[in-house]
């Protein structure tokens, strides 16, 4: 959303009762998600939002079932900390609903660093305290293919 259309949204919203009333719920969902956002790893902060607020009831939507089943794990933890951040709430569902126009969520790369021949000297001193088996072929693997690839680098 750009800001021209942002600002118009507000402006319209912020004219009279009936309107205010819908910022003043937006506001409140977006607080909520927030604190909730707060409990849960960075992979997941994005995939739920916050759906209503009914009473002490509270519904979460998920973007997809994997991610509700966690919630749902998580659901008196989360709770907890809803609770402890000042929210009324006893009740929480959780649903599985996609959202229109949300990103396809972008799972988070790891840092991966290579193997450098201290790591070499530690996986060589590994390999011959091994017996035989896949553990120690694995092993060895591990080690020619990290080797040939530093040779092939080093030549270059």
């Amino acid at each position: 959303m750009g800001k021209a259309v942002a600002s118009h949204a507000l402006e319209w919203a912020e004219q009279g009762q009936k309107t205010g009333t819908v910022l003043v719920t937006a506001q409140r969902l977006l607080a909520l998600q927030d604190a909730i956002s707060k409990e849960l790893p960075a992979a997941m902060r994005k995939g739920f939002a916050v759906a209503q607020i009914k009473g002490s009831e509270l519904t979460l939507i998920a973007d997809h079932s994997a991610l509700a089943a966690k919630l749902r794990q998580l659901q008196p933890t989360l709770l907890k900390s809803i609770q402890a951040a000042g929210w009324n709430a006893e009740i929480l569902k959780i649903k599985v609903a996609t959202r229109p126009n949300t990103p396809p969520a972008t799972q988070a790369r790891k840092a991966a660093r290579p193997l450098d021949e201290t790591d070499l000297n530690h996986f060589d001193a590994l390999s011959s305290q091994l017996q035989e088996g896949p553990l120690a072929d694995a092993v060895k693997r591990l080690l020619s293919h990290h080797r040939t690839g530093s040779q092939k680098n080093n030549r270059s």
